[in-house]
């Protein structure tokens, strides 16, 4: 269960957990549903709020990485009289794979993804 993302490009300019940072910023839409996943485990009726947000990239060693990032959820049912919010920050592994080639680990969200993304 994994999402393959293409065209990062590695420069001497930046560190690159920096660099990683932003090239997944500018991919957050292919991945964001992905990480966040089905909030029904906090109630059947919470959604999240916005898209999440990216916090950093952690380097593991060995071209190994952790993108931190958080989201907001929401929870409204006027009829119950709940009004609920909250934060929730988590983690994705990923890895450089090849020059140009990220590949996100997505096993931990339970997602029925398979090696091209889809």
């Amino acid at each position: 269960m994994h999402l393959i993302l293409h065209g990062f490009t590695l420069s001497a300019r930046a560190p690159i957990e920096t660099q990683l940072l932003n090239f997944l910023t500018q991919c957050q839409a292919d991945f964001q549903t992905k990480v966040i996943g089905d909030l029904s485990y906090l109630h059947a009726d919470a959604v999240r709020q916005h898209g999440i947000r990216l916090l950093h990239v952690e380097s593991l060693g060995y071209s190994q990485f952790k993108l931190h990032f958080e989201y907001d959820w929401q929870l409204f049912n006027g009829c119950r009289g709940m009004d609920e919010s909250g934060t929730i920050q988590s983690a994705v592994r990923f890895k450089k794979a090849s020059m140009d080639t990220l590949e996100l680990d997505l096993s931990a969200f339970g997602n029925d993804t398979d090696g091209n993304g889809f």
